[in-house]
C-alpha cells in the first residue's frame, strides 16, 4: 500500500536503471568486439539481480528515519518490478538466442501423440 504513492517515482527509476543496464552491456560487448545476441540479449539476464540493493534498502531505512523508511519503500519497489520483469526478459533473451525454444515450438500437442 506504501508503494502505490511512489510509483510514479518508481516506474521511471525502473526505466533509468533498465537502459543503464542496456547501455553498460552494449557498450561493453563493442568494447570486447563482441556481435550478434552476445552484444544485444544480455541484459535481459541483469535486470533482476537486486541482492544488494535490498541490503542497501534496509540499511538506508534504520540510519535515515522517517527518510529512510520512504527511501527503503522506494526501493524495493524498484526491485519488485525489476525481480517481476526480470526473469520474463531473462527467458525471452534465451530463447532469441537459440539457447531454449519457445513454447509449443517443436513439438506436437499433446493430444496428437496421446494415442501413440
Amino acid at each position: 500500500a506504501a508503494l502505490i504513492p511512489l510509483l510514479p517515482v518508481v516506474l521511471p527509476l525502473v526505466a533509468v536503471r533498465g537502459v543503464g543496464i542496456w547501455a553498460g552491456t552494449r557498450a561493453g560487448a563493442a568494447w570486447a568486439g563482441v556481435s550478434g545476441p552476445g552484444r544485444d540479449l544480455p541484459w535481459m539476464g541483469l535486470i533482476s539481480q537486486a541482492g544488494v540493493a535490498i541490503g542497501l534498502a534496509a540499511i538506508v531505512a534504520e540510519a535515515y528515519g522517517e527518510m529512510g523508511a520512504y527511501l527503503r519503500t522506494l526501493l524495493l519497489g524498484i526491485v519488485a518490478i525489476n525481480e517481476t520483469v526480470g526473469p520474463i526478459l531473462f527467458r525471452r533473451a534465451l530463447v532469441v538466442s537459440g539457447e531454449v525454444r519457445d513454447v509449443g515450438e517443436g513439438r506436437e500437442p499433446a493430444a496428437a501423440t496421446a494415442g501413440h
